[in-house]
This record gives structure tokens, C-alpha cells and sequence, in this order.
């Protein structure tokens, strides 16, 4: 029977979920979700041959099979949007609402697992936070994230499990969470060697069949993708230069992402500063002058090797910087000094702590050695882990009452400040593409340029693509090119034959001063991205009045030139 102490437990994660959910429901269609849609729409018109249509993501259409991920859950989208077609966008984002509940509910069970003290505010600060709240969208960041806990969940049940059936029975669901997040992003790889190592440590060589259970998923994959389209996906699939074969090339990228990996930890952990722990010791003199250290150098060569950019920008990557070698080093010091003062089982609390460690890891290795880019949703598996070690340490032992409440204040503002702002920029293309079709596109072919959301809602309003090989203009046609959206170059013949004869600018509010995307006038498509894409040019989540985007509509005049 459940007590009082349960049931405000229960009711304060349903509100925490709720939260959450509210970001979600009526969220417009953002960034990636528009390529993630296309492809469910393929599966739908081709159910065994997923990876054989073609999408317009960067320059030109090109075969699905060239996008980075595998498809499960463009499965299970097409699904919904077979079922419900005519409330398709809202049905996704109720679906995706569940995964929510699901993360947040597993990420208290691990916390408990964990015998971490204080484990709701620890969940809170995980679902409320910058990270979590403002991924809620229809991408693939929240479910896989699920299935991570999940699997994690297992393995440290199978952990505490006497009885070896038991044991077996919960390695055999961590393999299954592991095949169900190795099919919905090939980043879970990394958790392949862990899971050997901990069948190995937990039920002997002999049972080392269990990693057949996500092995076999990844091979009938494979062999799927072989009937699709000729090819194993997940050997073909891009890499970033970390793998280039030039020796200083790849460590000077891996140096970068090093970097760049650090600015997300830290622009997701505003909760960390409460933790630093000054004079406490040796080890965290030491940590205290890294952390001041980072921030000089990065403020430094922010502004020395970066040149003219804000300055809320220039500082906020130095806080960031700065913050995520803080996140690092707490988890660090937690990790090496072990769990709090509850911890009784010195061996299980090695186990354990060796099992954070190679979570944390593994996923940051996996991203910045061979993801194509890094973005805050790549970091995201990562955070859990740092997360649940740090609050197992003597640090967090040592953290007020007081202290972990305004700590909790800060990263729910923070966090929910960047949701809205970006469920505002999200919205703003769902709004536009149909204003402005009916302003310019009636009697004319209207052609839009640029990619995610603006993308799908644009289609939808009867723009086509443009296609930097493909499209031909003619006299009279329309081009809309939105400013921020990440799009296509159209070629220079082209772009002389156009006489700008509208702009619509879509200026900020309150809501939106917090930004994931605030670069205007930027000739680099990763300069314009923030939360989702970021480079050394700009950050996750800035501060800025700039107008959330600008729309330019050209008319094309006269024929094509000769040649062209």
C-alpha cells in the first residue's frame, strides 16, 4: 500500500512530466523532426524498402539511406500516421509525450537504484533542466534516452540480484532495451563492450549469448538494409573528420570537440555551480582553479581568436566552458572517493561506480570521435550519468537543503525559459508558411529554400524545395528564403535573376530573449544553430532581442541566361 510519502513523491514526478508534456503537445513540427517525418512518410508508401525515397536535407534530394540513423521509430511514426491522419501531428507529439513520462519515471528508479540520497530533487533537476524540458520534440533524443535508463536500470537491479535466474532474466531486458536503442541511434553502440563486460562480471563467460540479443538486432538490420537498398547502413553511414586518416587533422578535431562536448555539459548544467566545492580539500583546490582557469582562457581566446560577436556571447561559452569542466570533475571526484555517507557494500559501490563511469564515457567518446556533429541532443545520453555520480558523491552528501533548492530554481528557469523560446521559434515557420502563401503564392510558383520546420510547413502550403541541382526558375516564380534556417546555397546565376520585393521581419518578445538560435547575417549554416547544432561560433542558448527570424521574398525576372 502506498503512503503519504509515496503519493507526494508520485504526484510531484506527474507534475514534473506534466511540465514537460506541456512543451510537447502543441509543439510545431522543429528542426530535425520534418527529415524523421519524410522518412516515415517513405515507409508508409514503401513499408520494405524504408531507405530507398529521396529527402532534400542539404543541397539537393538525395537516397534516405545517406541520413545518419536507423529507423525504428520512423516505424513507429509511420504507424500513428496511419491510424490517425488527420490529427498525425498531434497524435506524434502524445506518443512522444509517453516516452517522456517513461524517462522521467526510469531516471527516479535508477536514482533509487542508486541509493542515491535526495533521489526527487535529482529528477527534477534531470527532467526540468535545460537538457530534457527543451528537447521535446519529435526527435529521437527523448526515447533514446529512455531506453538508455532503461538498460542501465537492468543492469544495476541484475547488480543487487541474489539469484542467478533473476539475474539472467533482467540481463535479458537490459538486452532488449539495448537492441531497441541500437536501432533508434547508432550511438548506442557504445554500450555493446559494456554490456560483454557486465554479463562477464555478473554470469560468467557462459552467458555471454545474451549479447546475441542486441548483436542479432543490429545483423537483422543489416541484413534489412541489404534487401533495401544494397548496402549495410550502419557501415556507410557519415563520420566525422575524427576519423580522417591525416594523424593531426584528427586530433586537432577530437581537441575541438573535446571542447565543444564541455560547452554543452555545461549550458545543461546550471545546477552544478551550487556543488564546487572551494577549500573542501586538496582535490577540490584543484578543481576550483580549473574551472577559473577554463573560464579565463576561453573568455580569452573568445574574444582574441573568434572576433566580433556579442558579448553575452563571448561570456556565456566561457560560463559554459567553465561549467562543464565543473560537471566533469564533480563526477570525477564522486566516481574516485566513492557513494555517500549511506554506501555499506564497498564492492557493489565499485561495481557501480565503475558502471557510471563507463556510461559517461562511452558516450562522449562515441559522439566526439565519430558523430558528424555535436549538438546538445548528442550530449544528452551523457548527462544522465554525470548526473547520477555526482549526486552519489560526497559532494552532493555535503549540499544543503537550501543549496539544492536554489539549485533546482535556477536549472527549472533556465530550462524553462529555453523551452519556450524554442516552441516560439518553432512555431513562428508553422505560422508563416501559410501567411505568407496566401500573400505571394496565389497565381505564382512559389519555391522556398531552407530545411527543418520551415521545410514541412512550407510543402505543406504548397511551396516546393528548392533543389540547388534540380530547380529551374522562370520568370514570374517566387523564392522565399528564411534567415536563420539552415538551408540550401542557391546558385549565383540564379540568385542575379531576383528582385527582392518583400521582407517579413518576426520580431522577439519576452518569451524569446532566451535563445537556442540568434545568429543573424552569418554566411555559415552552423552559425546560425544553437540548442540543437552549435559550433565554436555560437553557443547553445544565448541572450538576445533579435528578430526570431527574417523572411525574404524575391520575384525571378527574365528567362535563364544562355548556359544556365
Amino acid at each position: 500500500m502506498i503512503g503519504a510519502a509515496g503519493r507526494r513523491v508520485g504526484l510531484t514526478l506527474l507534475a514534473a512530466w506534466l511540465v514537460a508534456a506541456a512543451f510537447n503537445v502543441t509543439k510545431a513540427v522543429h528542426i530535425d523532426d520534418t527529415a524523421y517525418l519524410e522518412m516515415a512518410r517513405q515507409i508508409r508508401k514503401e513499408p520494405l524498402h524504408p531507405m530507398s525515397g529521396l529527402l532534400n536535407w542539404e543541397q539537393s534530394a538525395a537516397p534516405l539511406h545517406e541520413q545518419n540513423q536507423p529507423q525504428l521509430l520512423m516505424y513507429v511514426m509511420a504507424a500513428v500516421t496511419a491510424v490517425v491522419p488527420g490529427h498525425a501531428e498531434l497524435a506524434l507529439h502524445l506518443v512522444w509525450v509517453v516516452f517522456s513520462g517513461i524517462a522521467v519515471a526510469l531516471f527516479y528508479a535508477l536514482a533509487r537504484a542508486l541509493a542515491v540520497q535526495r533521489p526527487v530533487s535529482w529528477t527534477l533537476l534531470f527532467c526540468l533542466g535545460p537538457a530534457f524540458v527543451a528537447s521535446q520534440n519529435l526527435m529521437m533524443d527523448v526515447p533514446l534516452v529512455a531506453t538508455w535508463l532503461a538498460f542501465f536500470l537492468m543492469v544495476v537491479r541484475a547488480f543487487a540480484c541474489p539469484e542467478e535466474r533473476g539475474k539472467t532474466r533482467l540481463l535479458l531486458l537490459a538486452g532488449v532495451a539495448l537492441s531497441a536503442a541500437c536501432l533508434i541511434k547508432y550511438t548506442s553502440v557504445a554500450l555493446l563492450p559494456i554490456f560483454a563486460l557486465v554479463i562477464v562480471a555478473r554470469s560468467g563467460w557462459r552467458a555471454l549469448w545474451l549479447l546475441l540479443v542486441p548483436l542479432g538486432a543490429l545483423a537483422a538490420w543489416s541484413i534489412f538494409n541489404v534487401l533495401d537498398y544494397g548496402a549495410v547502413h550502419i557501415l556507410s553511414r557519415h563520420i566525422s573528420a575524427a576519423a580522417s586518416p591525416s594523424l593531426l587533422r584528427r586530433l586537432g578535431v577530437i581537441a575541438s570537440r573535446v571542447g565543444l562536448w564541455l560547452i554543452a555539459v555545461g549550458a545543461m548544467s546550471p545546477y552544478a555551480p551550487a556543488l564546487i566545492p572551494f577549500g573542501r580539500d586538496r582535490g577540490g583546490r584543484w578543481l576550483t582553479g580549473l574551472v577559473a582557469l577554463a573560464l579565463l582562457v576561453t573568455a580569452v581566446v573568445g574574444r582574441v581568436g573568434l572576433g566580433r560577436e556579442p558579448v553575452v556571447q563571448s561570456v556565456l561559452r566561457a560560463l559554459f566552458v567553465a561549467n562543464g569542466v565543473l560537471v566533469v570533475g564533480l563526477a570525477v571526484r564522486a566516481l574516485r572517493h566513492g557513494g555517500g555517507p549511506g554506501t555499506t557494500d564497498a564492492a557493489a559501490d565499485r561495481s557501480l561506480r565503475w558502471l557510471l563511469g563507463a556510461w559517461a564515457a562511452g558516450a562522449a567518446l562515441f559522439v566526439i570521435v565519430l558523430s558528424p556533429m555535436i549538438a546538445v541532443r548528442h550530449v544528452m545520453v551523457a548527462l544522465p550519468a554525470l548526473m547520477l555520480a555526482i549526486a552519489r558523491g560526497p559532494d552532493a552528501a555535503r549540499l544543503s537543503r537550501r543549496a539544492l533548492g536554489a539549485a533546482l530554481a535556477v536549472s527549472t528557469l533556465i530550462g524553462l525559459a529555453v523551452a519556450a523560446s524554442d516552441a516560439s521559434l518553432a512555431e513562428v515557420y508553422r505560422r508563416q508558411a501559410p501567411a505568407i502563401a496566401a500573400q505571394h503564392c496565389q497565381g505564382h510558383r512559389c519555391v522556398a529554400l531552407g530545411h527543418w520546420g520551415w521545410q514541412w510547413y512550407a510543402t505543406e502550403a504548397g511551396m516546393e524545395v528548392y533543389d540547388a541541382k534540380a530547380t529551374m526558375l522562370a520568370p514570374g516564380d517566387r523564392v522565399i528564403i528564411p534567415e536563420l534556417v539552415g538551408k540550401q546555397t542557391i546558385r549565383p546565376e540564379q540568385m542575379a535573376r531576383l528582385r527582392q520585393i518583400d521582407e517579413i521581419v518576426v520580431p522577439s518578445s519576452l518569451l524569446t530573449w532566451v535563445r537556442t538560435i540568434a545568429t543573424e547575417h552569418s554566411s555559415a549554416q552552423g552559425d546560425r544553430a544553437g540548442g540543437f547544432y552549435y559550433f565554436w561560433t555560437s553557443v547553445p542558448w544565448t541572450l538576445t532581442t533579435r528578430p526570431l527570424d527574417r523572411f525574404r521574398i524575391y520575384e525571378t525576372l527574365g528567362p535563364p541566361l544562355p548556359g544556365h
